[in-house]
Order: structure tokens, then C-alpha cells, then sequence
């Protein structure tokens, strides 16, 4: 579960006021609109002409951002609809959410794009605002979950681009590639590239 102070102005005092905002509230809120919404985009395709709806059946459809991850109950019941009708559906993100939102929404796509942008925690705090642990901790999830993915850096001059930030994400997408490789091979094999990818991210 997911929690974020949020400020808006008090209904009483008409001051600027602190609120903290949990990702379960949220989710509860937005249940039904997003089945909802998930229907109308099945009826949307439905209604299109056959030479767009091939070209989706071929291509799929990528759920992207803002932050799909934000959106899970959305996201889930769009992807689940989407599949039920055979589409392919990617999902762009970057890795940040509690275990349980990220295995939740991972589980209803056929392919994620994971993007690592900062691997030190405290460079990530400050450029994004959040700590990359849970990111790289997902990261491990994904990898031991089986499920295909892509790795991906977006490069932004001055922040991430220096020789040794590349060579670290380059270091930690060889452990993943391999850790990819080999989760579905020899049981001690799995459990050593576990090991040695934690201990990467964890430096």
C-alpha cells in the first residue's frame, strides 16, 4: 500500500492543509469507473473498422504514462479485458510500487518495459523524488517471476549520462539478462544469480 501527503485547503479553516492520501482509498474509489471505462474501450473496438482492428490484434496495445502503476485498478481491468479478446498488451513503467500493485498489474501483460533511470538511492531521490529500491526491488521480482521484459535507460544530459552511471546500468542489465537465462534452469544456479544481483543493487 501506497501512501502520499497530498495539501488542499481545509473546508473548515480555508487553509492550506496536509492530507495523507492511501493508495487503497483510491483504489476503492476508482473501482468501478475503471470497469467501466475498460467497457468502453472493448465497445470502442468493436465499433471500429476491421483494417485498424487488425493492425491492433497484430500490434497490440501498450499501457503507458503518466505511470500505469498509479492506476492499477484501471490497469488491471483494461489489460485482463484487453486479453480476454486475445490483444497483446505491453505495459511501459518505471518499476515504482509496492510489491503487490506491481506483481498485480504485471500478471495481466504480455510484455513490460522496466525503465531504470538512477541506481544510487539518494541521486534518485533527488532527480525524481522517489528512492530507487523498490524500482530495483520490483526489478528482482521480475526476474524470478519469468514473465519477458525490457530493460531501458532513458539517458538525460547531466543526470544520468556520465561514464560511470552508464557502466553501472550496463553491469546491472548483464546480471538481468542472465539472471532472465537462467531462473528457469538449475535450482542452485537461480538461487546464486539472486544473490549476486541483490547484492548489486544493493551497492
Amino acid at each position: 500500500e501506497i501512501t502520499m501527503n497530498i495539501k488542499g485547503r481545509s473546508a473548515k479553516t480555508g487553509l492550506p492543509v496536509p492530507v495523507p492520501l492511501v493508495s487503497s482509498e483510491i483504489f476503492e474509489v476508482l473501482r468501478r469507473p475503471a470497469r467501466q471505462i475498460a467497457d468502453e474501450v472493448l465497445s470502442v473496438l468493436e465499433s471500429t473498422s476491421p483494417e485498424l482492428v487488425s493492425d491492433i490484434s497484430v500490434n497490440g496495445i501498450t499501457l503507458t504514462g503518466g505511470e500505469p502503476l498509479f492506476q492499477p485498478e484501471f490497469a488491471v481491468e483494461l489489460a485482463r479485458s484487453l486479453r480476454r479478446e486475445k490483444i497483446h498488451v505491453a505495459l511501459e513503467t518505471c518499476g515504482f510500487a509496492s510489491p503487490e500493485v506491481f506483481d498485480a498489474l504485471t500478471a495481466e501483460v504480455d510484455l513490460i518495459y522496466f525503465d531504470v533511470k538512477i541506481l544510487d538511492s539518494e541521486r534518485s531521490r533527488r532527480w525524481t523524488g522517489v528512492d530507487s529500491a523498490p524500482i530495483l526491488a520490483n526489478l528482482r521480482r521480475l526476474c524470478a517471476s519469468g514473465r519477458p521484459f525490457v530493460v531501458r535507460t532513458p539517458l538525460i544530459p547531466g543526470v544520468n549520462d556520465s561514464p560511470a552511471e552508464r557502466a553501472a546500468v550496463e553491469r546491472l542489465v548483464r546480471r538481468v539478462v542472465r539472471a532472465r537465462d537462467d531462473f528457469s534452469r538449475d535450482p542452485a544456479v537461480v538461487r546464486e544469480v539472486r544473490r549476486q544481483l541483490a547484492d548489486l543493487i544493493e551497492k
